[in-house]
């Protein structure tokens, strides 16, 4: 299955093809666990998820999500892995059957009837129906997110925790020892997202429980994890080598590299094509939008580099915020790259940004020299010779708008709290530059302020 490249916004198509493959070529009666390596934000869960759909088109995988914060209630980490293993169970059989009933598929749950009905077929139906029949016995224990207990009545057939494991573990050995139709096996994968998300003690006790995972045959277990984090808790809590007792679980690690700059790019691609659509403007028009990522991209503060895909995502919401609130049709070029470019700003790099002291302190700075005090310098360190330097290239027939975009930005910062009535502002609006409209950029500051965030001195 081919995911569309729009929704691929930080490039790991490839990225999830490898692991796939892996998965794929899986020899039998093997097992195999792999580690997705990635800082926090980097975008693993994308990966978990595009992984998932990827794989879940096989018939004969039955692809497992366990989400370790969502289920980090339980006591006892091993419950909720097999919680997981029979939701997805049920899922599975449920898509099946409604597959072949077609349309008009009503059935919603897999009730004790069918269910009998389907364990006795010898085919996919049946494999995961009989996983269905011996984990749903235990159901009133681990529902309860408890260790067993053996005083306990309704797990009073089990010795000990590790008949339990004993037995769950016997039941999915059934499942992946079956061959289906296709002349090959069936595979358990667990995807093991959010780890980063619980505590540290958490972290390790989901790892080690996964370990009695391994041994089940044709399973694949892939963790999302930030090795780099784990590794110190297992120093701190063991005194070891936290990295040497990684390489215990982990068969394989991909590491998943950021992408921040590629991410912001191509969402910054679909807000262009979104201003096309509603201002029915053309694609040369978008030089504006280009320019504000250049702004961010080649500023030697490296500010993409320093944001992680997580905060770019809700940046991005707030960058629509702003345009919605402000209105799409009057939003004139130079207002669009200040939106993008000072929300940016005040979210990620200065909360300061936009404050009437600062700006005030900025101007004065300026007396009897520039007439307007650089903030893409200041904050980002770049200014239009840098942009001509790094997209003139590209955009030669555009590089004398570039200077005009940094000047309308410090233009439309230094208006956003003066009036023009002020002699010297009439100065700097009739200096043969672009006439703002002093109320509009005073709406622009209030919206960066109100989206970006309020804390001052953050």
């Amino acid at each position: 299955m081919e995911f569309e490249t729009e929704e691929d916004k930080i490039g790991r198509r490839e990225f999830v093809d490898k692991i796939a493959s892996c998965v794929d070529h899986l020899a039998d009666d093997q097992n195999i666990c792999i580690a997705i390596d990635g800082e926090w934000g980097s975008g693993k869960s994308f990966v978990m998820e595009k992984l998932g759909e990827r794989l879940n088109i096989d018939d004969s995988y039955l692809v497992v999500r366990y989400d370790a914060w969502e289920c980090s209630y339980y006591e006892e980490p091993l419950i909720a892995v097999f919680s997981s293993i029979l939701d997805s169970a049920n899922e599975k059989l449920l898509s099946l059957h409604n597959r072949g009933k077609g349309a008009k598929a009503v059935v919603k749950e897999i009730g004790k009837d069918l269910l009998e009905v389907f364990s006795k077929q010898k085919n996919i139906f049946g494999a995961l129906a009989t996983i269905l029949k011996k984990i749903k016995q235990y159901a009133a224990v681990y529902k309860k997110g408890i260790i067993l207990d053996t005083k306990n009545e309704d797990a009073a057939y089990f010795r000990s925790y590790q008949t339990y494991l004993r037995e769950v573990k016997s039941c999915l050995n059934g499942f992946t020892a079956f061959v289906g139709e296709a002349g090959k096996k069936n595979k358990l994968i667990v995807l093991v997202d959010e780890l980063d998300r619980c505590l540290p003690d958490m972290q390790l006790k989901i790892l080690e429980r996964l370990h009695h995972l391994f041994d089940v045959k044709n399973c694949v277990v892939v963790c999302a994890v930030n090795e780099a984090s784990v590794a110190k808790n297992v120093e701190t809590t063991y005194g070891v080598d936290g990295y040497e007792y990684m390489r215990k679980f982990f068969d394989l690690n991909y590491k998943l590299e950021m992408s921040s700059s590629i991410y912001f790019g191509n969402l910054l691609n679909d807000f262009a094509k979104t201003l096309t659509k509603i201002t029915n403007s053309k694609r040369y028009d978008w030089t504006y939008v280009d320019f504000a990522y250049g702004c961010l991209l080649y500023g030697s503060q490296n500010v993409l580099d320093k944001a992680d895909n997580r905060e770019i995502t809700r940046y991005y919401s707030c960058l629509n915020d702003v345009c919605n609130a402000f209105g799409w049709r009057r939003l004139k070029q130079r207002y669009i790259f200040f939106i993008i470019v000072g929300l940016f700003i005040r979210k990620e790099v200065s909360q300061t940004f936009l404050e009437e002291d600062e700006i005030t302190y900025c101007d004065h700075q300026m007396e009897g020299q520039e007439l307007y005090f650089d903030y893409l310098q200041k904050y980002l360190g770049v200014t239009g010779k840098i942009l001509i330097e790094k997209m003139g290239g590209s955009f030669w027939s555009e590089i004398g708008r570039c200077p005009k975009f940094v000047w309308e930005f410090n233009e439309i910062v230094h208006f956003s709290i003066h009036t023009q009535q002020d002699n010297l502002n009439q100065l700097r609006r009739m200096n043969g530059h672009s006439h703002v409209i002093v109320k509009d950029c005073n709406e622009l500051r209030q919206l960066v302020i109100q989206y970006g965030g309020e804390q001052k001195n953050a």
